[in-house]
């Protein structure tokens, strides 16, 4: 009988919970793990479609706006019998290496746009993804010794 006195039970402390509980576990596994390996999956993909259709952007903006534009200005110079003269050919040559170069600059700043959206923020999404579906729970089996342990104290 005595024996039976000194069985302290082990289970009966407080638990703690992290992450998502275990009821979701089945949740997480099954739908939202999927959805993000699809999402995710095509990230590089989704990233090189934007950025291609803004690269064909500035090319379209230079055919159908700018190149029209240069040659009315040809045009008109011709017209007048002065495209033979340096002032139209140092303005003509002026213009078109301004523009030459917006466009070049704006490629460029497209290209590293890019290159930073493949590989800048992906880690961390990555990473935070991973972190959705961890779940730890820890109990504390110190808690009835806590409670003989004033108990004792109390009696002294």
């Amino acid at each position: 009988m005595a024996i039976n006195a000194l069985n302290i039970p082990t289970n009966v402390g407080p638990q703690s919970y992290s992450g998502l509980g275990s009821a979701y576990q089945g949740f997480n596994t099954d739908t939202v793990i999927p959805l993000l390996q699809k999402l995710l999956g095509g990230y590089s993909g989704n990233v090189n479609s934007a950025y291609d259709n803004a690269s064909s952007g500035l090319g379209t903006l230079t055919k159908n706006t700018i190149t029209p534009a240069i040659q009315q200005v040809i045009n008109s110079l011709a017209g007048k019998n002065m495209l033979n003269s340096s002032v139209a050919s140092d303005t003509m040559s002026n213009t078109i290496s301004g523009l030459s170069n917006n466009l070049l600059s704006n490629q460029t700043s497209l290209a590293g746009d890019k290159a930073s959206a493949l590989t800048t923020g992906y880690n961390n999404l990555l990473t935070n993804a991973a972190g959705l579906g961890q779940y730890s729970s820890s109990t504390d089996n110190s808690t009835p010794y806590k409670i003989m342990a004033q108990l004792l104290q109390s009696m002294m």
